[in-house]
């Protein structure tokens, strides 16, 4: 482990096997634990170490499933020890510490039926997977690049996708969690004016999750599989610009007649037959058609809400092509073929609509 925190390379005359060993072994990440002081993690490909800075040892490996994808990003909550991972398939696995202290090894001498000191309690740390989200659609172009959690609520994540998409999961209690024992205060009622029974809403990591110091295998909570089941479920997708841009063109002018309806939107096209309409003034993405199969070639507005746009593949050896020339309703959302009967042409250079009257 000093090895592997000092960074000491190996000699000159270690073998290949050695040398792609410490390959696949490359720390990714490094961090600080957030719930638990003087505790480092150490992130790997298949697995995660635990290191306490004052006994300078490693209290805790959390070894990847066989079939499970490889560690990208990992997130410490400061709310609850729970640890959340990024995976190289876009999915996101939620980890939370189970404390326990059964002794696992036999008493040493000493610690008999009559010795009354205290038994040693195990300084193990285990992390028990309690939920994980879908994994994504991963392609060359599109693969997840990393993580970011909400510092207030610490139970909703963005995960930044290369392809400019962010989409953002939030984690969900489906039954309760390990609570402790109930207690004399716990009995009494309450002395302050309720206005209902109706119970608060859970809106952050500690409200979902329980914290409890010591939870014993044995524990009733356990026994009566009272866990805390969570779930990931998917809140939002922020799409970003169609890249590369192939042509954009500005809706009509504002009027006298228009205003009190008007929209600053422009249309933008993309080589992936894609348009976009953004509105200028708040800069997010109203509407997303998926027009034509090839290059959008020029987009030319009718009204406020509808919009003509053509496209064409590349000319051949003849310099004839198929246009294709699509009208789109912005209200509906119906996209309209026009001139769908044409056969080879020559390729549609500039399009114009009249005034409207």
């Amino acid at each position: 482990m000093s090895k592997i925190l000092v960074e000491e390379g190996t000699s000159k005359k270690s073998t290949r096997e050695d040398s792609d060993q410490v390959m696949l072994n490359d720390c990714i990440q490094l961090l600080y634990h957030q719930s638990c002081r003087h505790h480092l993690v150490l992130v790997y490909t298949r697995e995660i170490l635990i290191l306490d800075l004052e006994i300078n040892q490693t209290v805790g490996i959390i070894p990847l499933e066989r079939a499970g994808s490889p560690f990208v990003q990992v997130v410490s909550f400061r709310q609850r020890d729970v640890l959340l991972c990024l995976h190289e398939n876009g999915s996101v696995s939620a980890r939370i510490r189970r404390k326990t202290n059964a002794i696992t090894t036999p008493a040493s001498e000493g610690h008999g039926a009559f010795d009354d000191s205290p038994p040693p309690i195990s300084m193990d740390v285990t992390y028990d997977l309690r939920c994980q989200s879908d994994g994504m659609r991963v392609t060359r172009h599109s693969r997840v690049s990393s993580m970011a959690c909400c510092p207030v609520s610490e139970k909703s994540v963005g995960l930044v996708v290369t392809d400019s998409r962010i989409l953002f999961w939030d984690m969900m209690l489906l039954s309760g969690g390990i609570d402790s024992e109930p207690g004399p205060a716990s009995d009494k009622k309450l002395k302050f004016p309720v206005v209902s029974d109706v119970p608060p809403p859970k809106i952050s990591l500690s409200d979902m999750i329980g914290q409890l110091p010591v939870v014993n295998p044995d524990h009733p909570s356990v026994l009566k599989g009272r866990a805390a089941a969570l779930k990931f479920v998917i809140t939002g997708l922020l799409n970003g610009v169609v890249s590369p841009v192939t042509c954009l063109r500005m809706c009509p002018p504002l009027t006298t007649k228009n205003w009190s309806v008007y929209e600053p939107l422009i249309a933008v096209g993309s080589s992936t037959g894609v348009v976009q309409i953004i509105n200028i003034s708040s800069g997010l993405i109203v509407k997303e058609y998926s027009v034509h199969t090839g290059t959008v070639r020029g987009i030319e507005w009718c009204s406020l809400k509808s919009f003509l746009s053509y496209s064409y593949p590349s000319a051949g050896t003849s310099g004839l092509v198929k246009n294709d020339l699509m009208y789109v309703d912005l209200s509906t959302g119906k996209v309209k073929p026009v001139r769908a009967n044409r056969d080879q042409e020559s390729p549609i250079e500039i399009l114009r609509v009249s005034c409207l009257k």
